[in-house]
């Protein structure tokens, strides 16, 4: 073999050699990128329904909302506790009382004496239900009252975990019990002053769904708003070193490969 056989032989094989290196390094690199995983960063995404875009209807079968690159869709749900007997779950409406939130509105009453537009209890249960495009952490809500003379002096109410509609004594179903009578909570042991509500740290999730609940013939609230945190996935910083290195090593064999 002569000497430049010899010498485009070795050059050949070192160029290899190279290029099965930065290879090499490139799927090490990747490969550490989903070993090593990514960190979580909680954010913070409000619903407000005080306030929505002027001339949105006043009642709705279903709401949907999107803030923060999430979904929630917003129904409700009725009883009837009439003299009648009939205790019959039907799906209600959901209105809009600009100022103060949404409510609920059920056909029980008839046309002279019709339902309130809040969540109340005068003509039957009332419940909203909430529910999210994906887990989140229910981290906050904030109610209005329907009267204007004395908020929440007379308001029993419940936040609740998803199950049987107005099941609110089994273990575990109960978020928040208010009792304004009772100093706003009374029954709940993180008794807190309405209007604003934050969810115990044992209940906000993750999770998709909740419930406001009225039962009692006296109370009438809206729900003005909904703050949850979101789980915003961020690569760390030991990621982005090895995506750096993986790159670089998969640009070298490409530069390599043009000089042939």
């Amino acid at each position: 073999m002569s000497r430049d056989d010899i010498f485009f032989s070795t050059r050949t094989r070192c160029r290899s050699a190279r290029r099965g290196v930065w290879v090499t390094a490139a799927c090490i690199a990747l490969f550490g990128v989903s070993a090593s995983g990514s960190s979580a960063l909680a954010a913070s995404v409000t619903f407000d329904f005080t306030n929505l875009m002027p001339g949105t209807s006043a009642t709705e079968d279903t709401r949907t909302f999107s803030a923060g690159g999430l979904e929630l869709q917003i129904t409700s749900r009725f009883r009837d506790e009439s003299s009648s007997g009939n205790n019959a779950v039907g799906g209600g409406r959901v209105t809009y009382r600009p100022g103060f939130g949404l409510g609920v509105d059920n056909p029980l009453g008839g046309p002279i004496s019709r339902d309130v537009d809040a969540i109340d209890g005068d003509r039957g249960d009332e419940e909203l239900l909430l529910t999210f495009s994906e887990e989140v952490e229910i981290a906050s809500l904030t109610f209005a009252d329907f009267t204007t003379g004395d908020p929440f002096a007379n308001d029993v109410f419940f936040v609740l975990n998803p199950g049987a509609f107005g099941d609110f004594r089994s273990a575990g179903s109960q978020v928040g019990f208010f009792n304004a009578r009772s100093n706003g909570g009374n029954g709940n042991p993180n008794a807190q002053s309405l209007p604003d509500f934050t969810v115990p740290d044992n209940q906000v999730g993750p999770r998709t769904d909740i419930r406001v609940f009225v039962q009692d013939r006296q109370t009438a609230i809206y729900l003005s708003s909904v703050t949850v945190r979101t789980q915003a996935v961020i690569p760390e910083p030991s990621s982005l070193v090895l995506l750096g290195v993986g790159g670089l090593g998969l640009l070298t064999r490409r530069r390599v490969s043009a000089g042939k």
